[in-house]
C-alpha cells in the first residue's frame, strides 16, 4: 500500500469517526436535555457549597427563585433554567431573607459574611472579602473570577457523568449501523472508488474552522444569537433567557433524527458497508432460533471492530476534525514531493 493510499484510507476512516460522533454527541445531548441533566447539576453544584438552610434562604430570593420553579416551553414541556449569572448568586448571598444588603459596602457585606453558618462558602466569601482590601469593585471582580471557575468546575463534575452515558450511546451507535473499524480499513483500502469518493468528502469538510457535519439551521443559529446576547449584557429576563434555552434545545432535538438519516445516507452513498447484510441472519426465518443465532454470530465476529468505532466516537468530533485537517495538510505536500522527485530523476537520465 503506498503512501498516498494509506493517507486516503485514514481519511475515510477518520471522516466516519467524526461523523457518528457528531451523532453520538447530538443524542447526548438530546438525553440531557429531556432529563433536566445541566439543572440538576447546578442545583448539586449550589448544595456542596451551602448548608441546607442556607441553600433554602438563597433559593428564596427573587433574583435566584427561578431555580427552584419550572417553566413551560410553547410546546407545553416543563424545564428547569441550567444557568446563574455571578451577580444574582453574589446578591442572594449577601442579602438577608431576599432583601439586598443597604448600603452595598464592604462592611455590610463583611458583617453579612460573618452571620453565615459555617460553609464552603462562608470560607471562599471571608477569603475574597480579605484579599479585595475593603474594595467593593476589586470583590466583585474576585467573586466573578471564582465562579468562574466554580462554572468550569461544575462542567467537568457533567462530563465526567455525562462520558459514561456517551460511551453507551458509541457502542449502540456502532453496532446498530454495524460500524466495523476493521471492516472498514478492509474495504477502504481495496475500494479505489469509495476511498477516493469519501476521502474527497474528509478533505472538504476540514476547509472550515470547526466541523460541521451537523449543521443548524437557521432557526438554530437564530435562537443560538439571541442566546448569545441575552448573556454577554447580562440582562435580567431569566425568563427569556431559559425560554431561549428550551427553544435552542427543542429545535436540535427536531433535527437530529433527520440529520442522522442524512448523514448515514451520505456514507452509504459512497458504498461504505454500513448496516447488516449477513446472509446467516437475513435468510433465516425472523425471530427464529436461528436468526438469533445468525444475529449473535455475525456480533461476535464484528465486535473488536465495533468496540474500536465505539471508543473512536467517544473522542469526539474535534479531536478527529484536528486531525483530519493534519492528514490533509501532510496529504497535499505528498503529490509535489513525489513529481519533484520524478523530474528530478528524469531530468538526472537524459
Amino acid at each position: 500500500m503506498g503512501l498516498l493510499t494509506l493517507l486516503d484510507v485514514l481519511l475515510g476512516l477518520f471522516f466516519v469517526y467524526m461523523l457518528f460522533a457528531l451523532i453520538a454527541s447530538a443524542v447526548n445531548e438530546a438525553i440531557a436535555s429531556v432529563l433536566n441533566s445541566r439543572a440538576k447539576w447546578l442545583r448539586r453544584g449550589l448544595s456542596r457549597l451551602l448548608q441546607p438552610s442556607e441553600m433554602a434562604r438563597i433559593l428564596s430570593s427573587p433574583r435566584l427563585m427561578f431555580i427552584e420553579g419550572e417553566f413551560k416551553s410553547q410546546e407545553g414541556k416543563t424545564f428547569n433554567p441550567s444557568y446563574l449569572r455571578w451577580s444574582d448568586l453574589l446578591h442572594a448571598l449577601c442579602s438577608r431573607d431576599g432583601s439586598p444588603v443597604d448600603p452595598p459596602s464592604m462592611t455590610s457585606i463583611s458583617d453579612r459574611i460573618a452571620e453565615m453558618p459555617e460553609s464552603p462558602i462562608k470560607t471562599i466569601l471571608s477569603e475574597l472579602a480579605s484579599e479585595a482590601n475593603m474594595s467593593m469593585e476589586a470583590f466583585e471582580r474576585a467573586f466573578e473570577r471564582w465562579y468562574e471557575g466554580f462554572e468550569n468546575s461544575l462542567r467537568s463534575w457533567y462530563r465526567q457523568k455525562t462520558h459514561r452515558v456517551l460511551m453507551g450511546i458509541s457502542m449502540l451507535l456502532a453496532i446498530i449501523f454495524n460500524v466495523d473499524s476493521i471492516n472498514l480499513m478492509r474495504h477502504l483500502s481495496t475500494n479505489v472508488e469509495t476511498r477516493t469518493s469519501l476521502a474527497a468528502q474528509a478533505i472538504d469538510a476540514t476547509r472550515g474552522e470547526t466541523p460541521t457535519a451537523l449543521p443548524s439551521s437557521g432557526a438554530i443559529q437564530r435562537v443560538e444569537a439571541t442566546l448569545r446576547e441575552l448573556r454577554a449584557s447580562d440582562s435580567q429576563d431569566l425568563d427569556a433567557i431559559s425560554a431561549a434555552e428550551e427553544e435552542l434545545s427543542s429545535l436540535a432535538t427536531k433535527r437530529l433524527g433527520r440529520d442522522i438519516v442524512d448523514q448515514i445516507r451520505v456514507l452509504e452513498a459512497t458504498g461504505l458497508p454500513l448496516g447488516w447484510q449477513s446472509e446467516s441472519f437475513t435468510r433465516a426465518e425472523p425471530w427464529s432460533g436461528r436468526f438469533w443465532g445468525g444475529w449473535l454470530s455475525a456480533l461476535m465476529i464484528a465486535l473488536p471492530g465495533l468496540m474500536m468505532s465505539a471508543f473512536a466516537f467517544t473522542l469526539g468530533a474535534p479531536f478527529w476534525f484536528d486531525l483530519l485537517k493534519r492528514i490533509a495538510s501532510f496529504r497535499s505536500v505528498g503529490p509535489a514531493t513525489d513529481e519533484r522527485k520524478v523530474d528530478s530523476r528524469a531530468s538526472g537520465s537524459t
